[in-house]
């Protein structure tokens, strides 16, 4: 999500990129993916869901029969999934613009 963010304000946003991406907020988007991260998988841990052992996969997994953790889950992937596609619709707009008119110039150099 913050390498998104980062890219939309890069991109849609260049003259303001070296004035709104400061090392520090480097520094906070690092540390909060780093605590989103541990807010989303750490709750198994304390009770709140299980993580179960699964034998012929040789792995652990969620069992999902918390339905409030199945909601919290969902919410953060939802909020996550959706900053992410509109950061990169944002990004996707203008870039398209520019290939287009750079496909068009290029076929009438070509023509001439």
């Amino acid at each position: 999500m913050c390498i998104s963010l980062d890219r939309y304000v890069a991109v849609c946003t260049p003259p303001m990129y070296k004035t709104n991406i400061t090392t520090k907020r480097v520094t906070f988007m690092v540390v909060f993916s780093w605590v989103y991260a541990a807010i989303i998988s750490v709750p198994p841990i304390f009770g709140w869901g299980k993580y179960k052992f699964i034998p012929h996969l040789q792995m652990c997994a969620l069992e999902w029969f918390s339905t409030s953790y199945r909601h919290f889950l969902g919410v953060t992937f939802y909020m996550t999934s959706g900053v992410i596609i509109f950061c990169y619709y944002q990004i996707y707009k203008p870039a398209s613009k520019f290939n287009a008119h750079h496909l068009r110039r290029n076929a009438q150099a070509q023509k001439n």
